[in-house]
């Protein structure tokens, strides 16, 4: 997804959703409101239906509670209380998706896709326990350009931290005095930001692919733990009367400046890329140049159906999918896992059959077994008997529209070879 920027992903909307969680959590401690510790658990659920790993933020709460009750600075009642609140809250939200689920009569495919698919994903996958080494490696390539700075923020502060806690004797009059009268409301918070932060990146690191958006709901705690070294600073006294008094301050900065240079040189090269591609060259992104010779060749009313994964193709020629599955990379990913959406799609293009067929050439090529590994569809012969190649795509590897016979094309049913598109 080349010009999209990433923000087509779940993980996004997880963390939005897990970020007001946090926020009600947070405010919670501030007034004890039982609506705010209700509001952060339909929050964590809502994040929960987007992905998995939307509870993550919600475990590392209810542990944080259980720390604070284990240490005796919440009380067991107000503890219990937050807590099943907080459950409240998420099972709500998940309850009420249930409902309509059920009402529509797809609550047994929801549970599928949410448990029982995901366990195929995950066993033909590289996920093993505790982790793969190969999956780290792929996320730590996708760490080191852009997170340098962020993590060695987070390892002084988690260090400072720590001492912090663990020889509270060494602590300076002239901080611990303003620190003890202006307390933070929620105590202890650094642990949970640290909690939420480890749960987090392990749920990466679990994935059964090292996709780098996997890593997107591990930001959030990580921001949090790293500005934690910012406040500390800024408590002591101001960040500039620091930087002025002491030198290591300075170098520290000065370090951390390099490491963030980096990070904005990648971005500023990428995103000067994408300038370049999209207005001085006005280049086409894939499924837009396929989204477009869809809508050449039907109507706005007709169906298609598009193999592989271009949901934006039918975004671009705004039109509706054939089958509910309209896109076909899991197929490859899970293999004889997903044999049942092979089934439906070929089921459902027979039963009605689309205005038009889009196939790329390397899913083409495996359909006609000259390529391999072989495809787990078998429909090409039939839509060679009721289908004839309308257009061919020479770009991005070659795309064949095929055009449903007993349907006109929607500019005369003409082929058309060798368009390069706009």
């Amino acid at each position: 997804m080349r010009y999209t920027g990433g923000t087509n992903r779940t993980e996004v909307f997880v963390v939005a959703c897990e970020l007001v969680a946090l926020a009600f959590y947070l405010r919670g401690w501030a007034q004890d409101r039982w609506w705010k510790w209700y509001a952060a658990g339909l929050a964590a659920g809502l994040g929960f239906l987007f992905k998995q790993v939307g509870l993550a933020a919600w475990g590392c709460m209810g542990l944080h509670l259980l720390i604070l009750m284990g240490t005796r600075e919440l009380g067991l009642l107000a503890g219990v209380r937050r807590g099943l609140l907080l459950v409240a809250g998420a099972v709500t939200t998940v309850a009420v998706a249930a409902g309509v689920l059920a009402a529509q009569g797809a609550l047994g495919e929801a549970l599928y896709a949410t448990f029982g698919f995901n366990r195929a994903y995950f066993a033909t996958g590289d996920s093993r326990f505790p982790y793969n080494f190969v999956n780290l490696a792929l996320l730590r390539s996708q760490i080191d350009d852009v997170l340098l700075a962020p993590l060695l923020m987070a390892a002084a502060a988690t260090l400072h931290a720590f001492l912090w806690w663990r020889a509270p004797q060494h602590r300076p009059p002239e901080i611990e005095t303003p620190l003890r009268a202006q307390r933070p409301v929620c105590p202890r918070y650094f642990l949970l930001f640290f909690l939420w932060g480890v749960v987090a990146f392990y749920g990466a690191l679990l994935s059964p692919h090292g996709f780098r958006h996997y890593l997107v709901p591990w930001f959030p705690p990580l921001l949090l733990v790293a500005g934690y070294l910012i406040n500390v600073l800024r408590t002591e006294v101001s960040l500039l009367t620091r930087l002025q008094q002491r030198a290591w301050v300075a170098v520290a900065f000065v370090i951390l400046g390099y490491f963030s240079y980096g990070a904005l040189w990648w971005q500023y090269t990428d995103t000067a890329r994408v300038w370049m591609e999209r207005v001085e060259q006005r280049e086409v992104a894939e499924w837009e140049y396929v989204g477009a010779a869809v809508a050449r060749h039907t109507r706005p009313d007709e169906r298609v159906q598009i193999w592989g994964f271009l949901p934006g193709a039918y975004l671009t020629a705004k039109r509706v999918n054939a089958s509910r599955y309209f896109t076909t990379e899991k197929v490859g990913q899970v293999g004889a896992g997903a044999q049942h959406i092979v089934a439906e799609i070929e089921a459902t293009l027979r039963a009605h059959p689309p205005a038009l067929i889009v196939l790329s050439n390397a899913e083409r090529n495996r359909m006609m077994g000259i390529a391999l590994p072989p495809s787990e569809f078998t429909i090409f012969p039939w839509i060679e008997t009721h289908y004839t190649l309308a257009e061919e795509l020479p770009r991005f590897g070659t795309y064949y529209l095929y055009r449903r016979i007993e349907s006109p094309s929607a500019h005369g049913g003409a082929l058309v070879r060798g368009y390069a598109g706009p």
